[in-house]
Formats: structure tokens, C-alpha cells, sequence
């Protein structure tokens, strides 16, 4: 289990079908009632979601009540939710990851264990190795479906004293898929899972 902790809550591929809701994320059908979009995310997203916070920030709650229901509100709360995945190991918060989780969300779970983990152990990551590919997104019924492709550099935990605790190789191409619904006026995770491409 230590062995593939961190790459879990990372969604980098390592044994993550053990923890997460399904073992190969796949699209839902095209066709009727169906539309996708997709598109590498702007250089405003990018950073968004992919710089490291500063020293003395925090992983927070996520703004939500810009986010419509849409594809596109979809797709720039599934953005954001990576970010606070990867948010919440460099700065280990607990609870953020399940705010927004439906109560299926095995995945979910399993990453705010990981979390979990990490705050017991005092460890963390001391920065994001993570390099967001292309964003693509569908709805299909009432469930969206967001896909991040994503490439991951060599990571490791380090401890209090910034010391190297853990190595974890990389990988050069990464799929999450988060499966969202609308809920009461917000986005609710109903599943997460990762695959390695």
C-alpha cells in the first residue's frame, strides 16, 4: 500500500485501479443528447491548476458559483479539483477532497486517505510534477464527463525537514476521468478514477 500512496492521490498510475471508482475510465457513447469539446486548456488554466502554492498557502475550498452547469462549467471544475488534489499533498489538508464528493465516490475516499496519510507522517510533495496534455469533455443524460491527459515527472514525499523520504518514477501520459452531476446548485464528484495511457 505505501508503495503506491502518493501516486494515487496523485491519479499517476500506479496500481491506481485499487483506488479508484472503476478500472479504465472510458467516455460515455456519442449520440443523441451528447456533446464533447476538447481542447488543451489555456495558459490561464494551466497555471491555475498546475503551480505549486506559495510556502505559506493553504489548500482551500473550492469556488464553485462561477462554474454553471454546462460542459464548459464542467470542465473548469474538474480542472479545479485536480488542482486541489495535487493542492492538498503539497500543503496535506484534510477533508477538502470530500466537500464536493458524492457519497459513492469510492475514489474520492481513497484519496483523502491518502491525504490522510500523509498528514499522520508528517510528509508531503514538495512540488507538482504534474503537466496538464489536453482537457476533453462530454455530457451525456445528466452525468458530465471531464478527461485530464496529463504527463508526471519523477515525485517524492519528503518529510518535515525536507528530507527525501520516498522516490516515485514518472509517466508520460496519465488519463483521470472525473464523472460529475448537478446537485443543489453545485457540482458533486459522483466518480474518479486514472489510468496510465
Amino acid at each position: 500500500m505505501r508503495r503506491y500512496f502518493v501516486a494515487a492521490a496523485l491519479a499517476l498510475g500506479l496500481a491506481l485501479s485499487a483506488c479508484s471508482d472503476a478500472g479504465e475510465p472510458s467516455m460515455p457513447p456519442s449520440g443523441d443528447g451528447a456533446r464533447s469539446t476538447t481542447a488543451a486548456p489555456s495558459d490561464e488554466q494551466v497555471i491555475a491548476t498546475t503551480e505549486a502554492p506559495s510556502e505559506d498557502a493553504e489548500p482551500t475550498a473550492m469556488p464553485t458559483s462561477e462554474m454553471e452547469e454546462s460542459v464548459e462549467g464542467a470542465e473548469a471544475f474538474a480542472l479545479e479539483y485536480f488542482g486541489l488534489l495535487i493542492g492538498t499533498l503539497i500543503q496535506p489538508a484534510e477533508g477538502l477532497l470530500l466537500e464536493n464528493a458524492g457519497e459513492a465516490c469510492t475514489g474520492c475516499e481513497s484519496f483523502e486517505g491518502n491525504v490522510a496519510y500523509l498528514v499522520a507522517n508528517g510528509l508531503s510533495v514538495p512540488s507538482d510534477p504534474t503537466t496538464i496534455n489536453e482537457v476533453t469533455s462530454q455530457v451525456s443524460g445528466d452525468t458530465y464527463v471531464v478527461q485530464i491527459n496529463f504527463a508526471q515527472d519523477t515525485y517524492w514525499t519528503v518529510d518535515e525537514d525536507q528530507n527525501k523520504v520516498d522516490e516515485y518514477p514518472g509517466a508520460p501520459a496519465v488519463l483521470m476521468q472525473i464523472n460529475l452531476t448537478w446537485h443543489s446548485g453545485a457540482w458533486q464528484v459522483d466518480s474518479l478514477a486514472t489510468q496510465d495511457l
